[in-house]
């Protein structure tokens, strides 16, 4: 293959501007977020959903048993338990459950949810093509994600951190009165 002097331009590119009759204006154009799925941002208080099922992420727990999250059928009613706070510390975010005190976190499957804000509470929310979003938690050098393994007949569902994990997690902003 050779190039060819003679098919190159020295001619400086210009600017087509379309004559103003092919302009078409769009007076009642609102961007805003699809009420079904929100950016999450500190300050703000969500709902937050497991995009394959349906079902709310919830943190559940009574008198001296541990907080622990569950996957809760949004039919079940009102639950004061299903609404997380967005805060930020280092750069990162966190959910806090102001109901039950506490954040989410990658290791509360036999402990229970942390009342403390520190690195196994951070997220990174990652928005997904086709809507919602992957929330990544640092481990080390690596980003992994957030995600939930579905319950089968006899098990509650699982919360697990880890590389290839496909969870897509959909935010709800609700009103609180405070935001």
């Amino acid at each position: 293959m050779s190039f060819s002097a003679s098919k190159t331009s020295s001619a400086t590119p210009s600017v087509v501007t379309p004559p103003s009759s092919g302009l078409v204006a769009f007076e009642n154009l609102r961007l805003q977020d699809d009420p079904f799925d929100a950016v999450p941002w500190p300050g703000n208080t969500y709902n937050i959903i497991e995009e394959s099922t349906g079902q709310l992420l919830a943190a559940e727990g009574h008198g001296n048993f541990p907080v622990n999250l569950r996957l809760k059928d949004p039919k079940g009613g009102f639950a004061p338990n299903i609404s997380w706070l967005c805060v930020e510390a280092n750069g990162y975010f966190g959910l806090f459950n102001q109901r039950s005190n506490v954040y989410l976190s990658t290791y509360a499957q036999h402990n229970g949810l942390p009342s403390t804000f520190g690195p196994d509470q951070y997220f990174v929310p990652r928005r997904h093509p086709k809507g919602g979003y992957q929330l990544l938690s640092p481990v080390g050098n690596t980003l992994k994600q957030f995600a939930v393994v579905p319950p089968d007949a006899t098990s509650v569902a699982t919360f697990v951190r880890r590389q290839h994990a496909g969870t897509i997690w959909r935010f709800v902003r609700v009103s609180t009165g405070d935001n």
